[in-house]
């Protein structure tokens, strides 16, 4: 499978929770499931949070921007190559869903 046929099917809701395509990288080096993070389109049940970026940038990272990650997340201090962790992701969040980490201390 191509990134742009995992992309795809992703968006359609075709690609499976467990499928190892959400880490096939485009040209730039951005996987499947930050792409489909970005969009707010990650499937329930979705669990690969830590397929990352070559700087460390994890689907959680996204997702915690996004608004979209599970309020049950737990690991909010990760940080990416350059130091900023979900937590700090979070702040691009709005106010009514960061209050829903119990783990999060605005």
């Amino acid at each position: 499978m191509t990134y742009e046929e995992a992309l795809n099917a992703a968006r359609a809701g075709e690609l499976p929770v467990d499928s190892e395509a959400w880490s096939l990288t485009s040209e730039s080096g951005w996987p499947v499931a930050h792409k489909i993070a970005q969009e707010g389109l990650l499937p329930a049940g979705f669990n690969q949070w830590e397929i990352a970026t070559c700087y460390g940038y994890t689907v959680a990272h996204a997702a915690a921007c996004r608004g979209i990650l599970p309020t049950d997340y737990s690991n909010l201090d990760q940080p990416d190559r350059y130091g900023r962790t979900i937590r700090d992701m979070l702040q691009s969040a709005p106010m009514e869903y960061r209050k829903q980490f119990p783990a999060y201390a605005a």
